[in-house]
């Protein structure tokens, strides 16, 4: 029972036995006659009030948590199916290789894995250059539902970092870099590589971990709200 519940049953109570005490209070004639007659009068008034609040009869709020769950899991489906390619190039020259291509799902697995690799951490910090209308074009459907008016509000919080908004390139040539392209787009046109959004560096290692707070963050609104994870195809 919610805060709100009890102060309504408490409010139910008291104007019921009000109900009741208002004729002996106003020295009414038969007091007993008015006071079943106030009484009943205000129980159905207030039981059709309670109705509302407590077994939702027009399955408004039923409908709208509904709405919520569907939003959460679209999200972590949409997130789940994102894929970075990264392209990086080692030009340190205590590393062991010069060039590595490597493709990450935005799996849950995949990133706890890859942020504990000991071997990606030397990488996971390199400046990320990438192609912004790619970028835009393969995340819409998430920014698309971090406005929705059914994504809870913490979850909408952790997609935030996909909303664009501006794009710049502080830094023409890099010792170490990775160029990261989502899905199959391309990133050899360098007159559109950009290596900071929303006044914000890009690295791997930032995108991952805003990846996996989001996953994480629908995982729990989802427990919280009465929806078992326990056999979706999360970990």
């Amino acid at each position: 029972m919610t805060r709100a519940h009890k102060r309504i049953l408490v409010l139910y109570i008291f104007t019921v036995a009000l109900g009741i005490a208002l004729p002996f209070l106003l020295c009414l004639d038969d007091k007993l006659k008015w006071s079943l007659d106030i009484s009943k009068t205000i129980s159905i008034l207030s039981a059709s009030i309670l109705a509302l609040f407590y077994f939702d009869p027009f399955g408004i709020r039923k409908s709208n948590i509904a709405k919520q769950h569907e939003n959460v899991i679209q999200i972590l489906e949409n997130t789940f199916s994102q894929r970075i390619l990264a392209d990086t190039k080692f030009l340190n020259p205590d590393s062991k290789y010069s060039k590595m291509f490597s493709q990450h799902s935005m799996t849950k697995k995949h990133l706890e894995f890859i942020l504990s690799d000991d071997f990606a951490s030397e990488y996971l910090d390199y400046p990320v250059l990438m192609n912004i209308e790619n970028f835009i074009e393969q995340t819409k459907e998430l920014v698309k539902l971090k406005n929705s008016l059914f994504t809870p509000q913490k979850v909408s919080n952790k997609i935030k970092f996909l909303e664009f908004s501006s794009a710049s390139r502080t830094i023409i040539e890099y010792q170490s870099f990775t160029i990261a392209t989502w899905g199959s787009g391309q990133n050899n046109d360098l007159d559109k590589l950009y290596d900071e959004m929303n006044n914000e560096k890009l690295t791997l290692k930032r995108l991952f971990e805003n990846y996996f707070d989001l996953i994480n963050e629908c995982v729990i609104w989802l427990e919280a709200n009465s929806f078992s994870t326990k056999h979706l195809n999360i970990n």
